[in-house]
């Protein structure tokens, strides 16, 4: 199992940090643990944030360009 930060969550999904931050505290989503200062989550959890932040760019008609693991 992998971990992935909220840094790679942004990149793989092509969104800016602030919002996958801003989706991870407005939904309260809890992170497995801590990297130094680097919250960490499974991979599970990266993809259902990243599918939210699609949702929700589409929502606003936006398009966002993915990245590949």
């Amino acid at each position: 199992m992998g971990f992935v930060t909220v840094g790679e969550i942004a990149r793989r999904a092509g969104v800016p940090v602030h919002r996958v931050t801003y989706l991870i505290e407005s939904r309260r989503i809890v992170p497995l643990g801590r990297a130094g200062q680097a919250r960490v989550f499974s991979e599970e959890v990266a993809d259902e944030i990243i599918v939210q932040l699609r949702q929700i760019a589409t929502s606003r008609g936006e398009h966002t360009e993915t990245h590949v693991r």
